[in-house]
C-alpha cells in the first residue's frame, strides 16, 4: 500500500455525540502519546523505538521496544528488544532485556510477563509442516513460536513451544508465503481463566491454549481469516478479530474487523469500509470494543485511527502526523493502540474524570 502525501492528517472528523469520550495511545517517532478526542496530545513519554505500547493497572506504561527500524530483522518482523515499564514523568521502573522476543507480551497480576519468542524447529519438524511456497534456500530449520514467561527477576521460567503441541495437517502455513516460518504469532491475550488467546498469522488461525498442560483447546480460522492480528476475548465471550485480508481467497485483498461466537464458530458482525479496498493494512492493526458499543480501530499501515458504531458509521477519525524511519521508508504507522475512557483509573494523574 502506498501512502498518499496529500491525505489529512492528525484531526480528521469527530461526532461528539456518537463518539466514546477518551484517549487514544499512540506509539510515535520518538514519543508514546496520549491524543485525546480533539486531536491533541494531553500526555507524552518521551521514549524512541516503542513497537507498542499500553498502560497496566497500577498506572504505568508498558513499552515494547523494537530494534534498529533500518537494520533487516533477523528473522521476522514485529521482532522486539524488550519490555519497559516506565512512570507518568518517564522515568524507568523495570526493564527486560530478552533475545528472539517478538510481538506481544502481557503482563500477569503478579508482575510477571507472558511474552511471545521465536525458536528453531528441529529439521523433522520442518519437514512435518504442511503448505507454504517452496525454495530452495528454504531453511533445513524453519522457526516457530514459544510463550515464555519471564519472571520479575528476568529469569525465564518456564517456555511452551509450538511444535511440541501444534498439529502440522491443520495448522498449514498460507501456499503464498515462504517456508521460513510456520506460525509467525502476533498477539497474545490472557484469558480469565489463565488460559492464552494467540493470533497466528502465516496458518490464518485463532488458537486457545491450556496454560498448565501446554495444549490446544480449540482452533479456528483457516477458511475465514487472511493473516489476522489482535484477537481479543469479549465480555460477551465473543472474539474480536482485525482480519488485514492479505491472501484473501477469490477476492481483492482487503482488511475487516470481525466478531465470532466461538461456540457457533460463526462470525456474528463484521466492519469494512463502503467502499471495501479503502480500508486495507497490509501488516499489524487492532480493534477494540468500547463502553458504548463503539469498535475502536487501528489502521497500522497508514496510522489511520478511528471509532464505528456498532452500524458501521465512522464518528471518530485520527490520522498520525508523525512520520518515523522504517525498513520501507518513512511512514506514519501505527502497530496497535489503545483507547482508554474518560474514567479510566490508569490515566495519568488529571486526565481521568
Amino acid at each position: 500500500m502506498a501512502w498518499i502525501r496529500e491525505r489529512p492528517t492528525g484531526l480528521v472528523y469527530h461526532d461528539g455525540q456518537l463518539t466514546e469520550p477518551g484517549f487514544a495511545l499512540v506509539p510515535q517517532a520518538h514519543r508514546v502519546a496520549l491524543v485525546d478526542q480533539a486531536g491533541q496530545t494531553a500526555h507524552e513519554w518521551p521514549i524512541a523505538q516503542v513497537a507498542s505500547a499500553r498502560l497496566a493497572d497500577d498506572g504505568r506504561l508498558i513499552a515494547l521496544m523494537a530494534g534498529d527500524p533500518q537494520t533487516p530483522a533477523r528473522i521476522a518482523n514485529g521482532e522486539i528488544e524488550g519490555i519497559l515499564e516506565l512512570a507518568p514523568d518517564g522515568e524507568v521502573l523495570w526493564e527486560y532485556r530478552g533475545d528472539l522476543l517478538h510481538h506481544d507480551a502481557r503482563r500477569l497480576a503478579d508482575g510477571r510477563y507472558h511474552a511471545l519468542g521465536f525458536y528453531p524447529l528441529s529439521p523433522e519438524q520442518t519437514q512435518a509442516v504442511q503448505g507454504g511456497c517452496p525454495h530452495r534456500d528454504d531453511p533445513k530449520e524453519m522457526w516457530s513460536d514459544t510463550i515464555e514467561l519471564i519472571g520479575r527477576d528476568g529469569q525465564r521460567e518456564s517456555l511452551w513451544r509450538a511444535g511440541d503441541h501444534l498439529d502440522p495437517a491443520t495448522q498449514q502455513i498460507c501456499p503464498l508465503d515462504k517456508r521460513q516460518e510456520w506460525t509467525h504469532g502476533n498477539s497474545i491475550r490472557i484469558l480469565p481463566n489463565g488460559n492464552w488467546l494467540l493470533s497466528l498469522r502465516l496458518t490464518n488461525m485463532i488458537i486457545q491454549i491450556d496454560h498448565q498442560s501446554g495444549k490446544i483447546l480449540w482452533e479456528w480460522g483457516s477458511h475465514t481469516l487472511s493473516h489476522q492480528h489482535d484477537a481479543r476475548l469479549l465480555d460477551n465471550g465473543n472474539i474480536l478479530i482485525f482480519d488485514n485480508g492479505i491472501h484473501r481467497k477469490r477476492t481483492p485483498s482487503f482488511a475487516r474487523v470481525i466478531e465470532m461466537d466461538p461456540k457457533t464458530e460463526k462470525v456474528v458482525w463484521q466492519y469494512t469500509d463502503k467502499t471495501i479496498l479503502a480500508f486495507q493494512s497490509f501488516m499489524a492493526g487492532s480493534a477494540q470494543r468500547l463502553q458504548n458499543g463503539n469498535t475502536f480501530i487501528t489502521e497500522a499501515a497508514t496510522g489511520r485511527l478511528f471509532q464505528v458504531t456498532p452500524e458501521g458509521e465512522t464518528v471518530w477519525e485520527w490520522v498520525n502526523p508523525v512520520l518515523a524511519e522504517s525498513q520501507f521508508g518513512p511512514t506514519p504507522t501505527v502497530y496497535r493502540s489503545t483507547w482508554y475512557g474518560l474514567s479510566d483509573p490508569r490515566l495519568p494523574t488529571g486526565l481521568a474524570q
